[in-house]
């Protein structure tokens, strides 16, 4: 996600979208450090398989410093849920 003033200012969004009031249904708000409440796009999502995460994460690393990379690595594998399992004791 980046801050939408800066999507703005870069030309990432198409004009079209901007003027036409389309885009103001993405935009998700986001407080910063100093506790300033922001509006920010989402630009993309990306998927990546636990082989590859390593260097998946990497390429997120060289994001610029104004876009906010927000990972999410899902539930763990090996931490399953068993239900109707009983304890003896």
């Amino acid at each position: 996600m980046a801050p939408f003033d800066e999507v703005t200012k870069r030309g990432l969004l198409p004009p079209q979208a901007v003027l036409g009031g389309s885009v103001l249904q993405l935009l998700v708000p986001l407080k910063n450090t100093t506790g300033t409440v922001t509006p920010h796009v989402r630009l993309s999502m990306a998927y990546s398989c636990s082989q590859c995460m390593p260097a998946f994460e990497k390429e997120l690393a060289r994001a610029p410093s104004w876009v906010v990379v927000d990972l999410h690595r899902g539930p763990d594998p090996t931490n399953r849920v068993t239900v109707g399992a009983r304890t003896h004791g």
